[in-house]
């Protein structure tokens, strides 16, 4: 899980130099409850404690909103 953690942390400037001067919108409140619902189930079948596993990704989608606000 780690490593998968950093591979997405490392790839925030990519998504961000993506979005930029398009219409898709950093804050995506919906989307990203789907994907943190996706990732408790997903937690929960591989053992893991879901509320830790979705508090770092929530953590990991907040510093990605900061590195697309920045640029």
């Amino acid at each position: 899980m780690t490593d998968l953690f950093a591979e997405r942390l490392l790839i925030a400037d990519q998504v961000a130099a993506a979005k930029y001067g398009t219409a898709r919108p950093i804050d995506d409140p919906a989307r990203e409850q789907r994907i943190l619902d996706d990732v408790a189930a997903r937690a929960v079948g591989l053992g893991l404690d879901p509320d830790v596993v979705v508090a770092v990704l929530r953590d990991q989608i907040e510093a990605n909103k900061l590195v697309q606000r920045r640029l």
